[in-house]
């Protein structure tokens, strides 16, 4: 999901890096494939809903993008001299990075051009596959965990896959996260609504399996 970013506890940008992360989750698949159980038969079923129209986000004008812009490198640049914790610096280059893609959907904004890139992420899909008692619900965009949180705790053995049959065009973010700003927040087209809706026709969607 979008803000289950590992620049929280990795140790460093390298392959060996990704190595060490990518042995830890196949160690845990291992330990979980004893535990999987065979069956003759199961219910299989889909569903399928569309959203046509979601929320769209106001960007700010391009001469405030800019001011973000340089507020978020300064900070990077205080953060690498003065040897702050690899974890924050990262976070801080992240925030930096959202800042300047701000300041290019600021500029299409400005210039007429962002609409385009709305229609290109509508309708957005989302696919429930009904495996026995098992649903699995796929979502374009990189949601927020709390969005795939909020299904869980509506509908027993369901799981979220993000990126799933299209993207966003960035993030769909929680309304805390838009209001605190960063990386995903900055480069998000929609608001917060968003994710509510995709929580919202999902539930639908489930019940409508049930």
């Amino acid at each position: 999901a979008g803000n289950q970013s590992p620049r929280h506890v990795t140790k460093a940008n390298t392959f060996e890096e990704a190595e060490r992360l990518g042995e830890i989750l196949g160690k845990a698949v291992e330990k979980a494939i004893p535990k999987i159980k065979i069956k003759d038969s199961v219910e299989l079923a889909t569903k399928v809903k569309l959203i046509h129209d979601l929320p769209k986000k106001v960007f700010p004008s391009v001469v405030d993008a800019e001011k973000k812009v340089k507020a978020a490198k300064d900070k990077l640049e205080h953060l690498r001299t003065s040897n702050a914790p690899k974890q924050e610096t990262r976070t801080a280059e992240c925030d930096w990075f959202g800042a300047e893609e701000t300041l290019t959907l600021a500029k299409a904004a400005n210039d007429g051009v962002l609409e385009n890139a709305y229609k290109a992420c509508l309708p957005a899909e989302i696919q429930v596959i009904k495996v026995g008692d098992w649903k699995f619900v796929g979502w374009q965009g990189e949601n927020f965990i709390e969005f795939a949180l909020d299904v869980k705790r509506n509908s027993d053995n369901t799981f979220i896959i993000s990126v799933a049959n299209g993207e966003m065009q960035g993030y769909v973010v929680t309304k805390e996260a838009a209001e605190e700003g960063g990386y995903e927040a900055s480069n998000a087209l929609f608001t917060h609504e968003a994710g509510d809706i995709f929580v919202a026709k999902t539930l639908e969607a489930l019940n409508e399996l049930n």
